[in-house]
């Protein structure tokens, strides 16, 4: 493959990351710490779950406007980064072709399917990065 793995699709990725780190923060610094499902209703009542909701939804709105196979991109490179487990004598095209392979032999859901799976992982930005680390890419 010539040039760089994502060739074009670099600020994808930054966008992707910056949204989500962007969540994950306002996740880690919120009051929350779980509880009963009560306790998370009433605190997704509250000024700050409304904050974590709208960034998760402005996540999700900016995935919902990229095309099936970015989606698709996306969330290889994710579960990539999320589970770290790839051979280490490949090259990263190799490394990522087959990952997206063993993805799609399981088959795709819908595209909303798709990122509600992504967007439901509140590290899902550091999984991407961890990916592209894997894959030698540089933003």
């Amino acid at each position: 493959m010539n040039g760089q793995l994502f060739e074009g699709k670099e600020q994808i990725f930054r966008d992707v990351i910056q949204l989500g780190e962007k969540w994950k923060v306002a996740v880690d610094r919120s009051s929350s710490d779980g509880g009963s499902p009560e306790d998370i209703r009433a605190f997704q009542l509250t000024e700050e779950g409304k904050k974590i909701r709208e960034l998760n939804e402005e996540l999700e709105s900016y995935l919902e406007n990229l095309e099936f196979d970015d989606i698709r991109m996306i969330q290889t490179v994710m579960y990539l980064g999320r589970d770290r487990d790839y051979p280490k004598t490949e090259s990263p095209e190799e490394i990522y072709e087959n990952y997206l392979q063993d993805l799609s032999s399981d088959g795709w859901n819908s595209k909303e399917v798709e990122i509600r799976q992504m967007t439901s992982k509140v590290p899902f930005s550091s999984y991407l990065e961890n990916g592209l680390e894997i894959l030698q890419v540089k933003l």
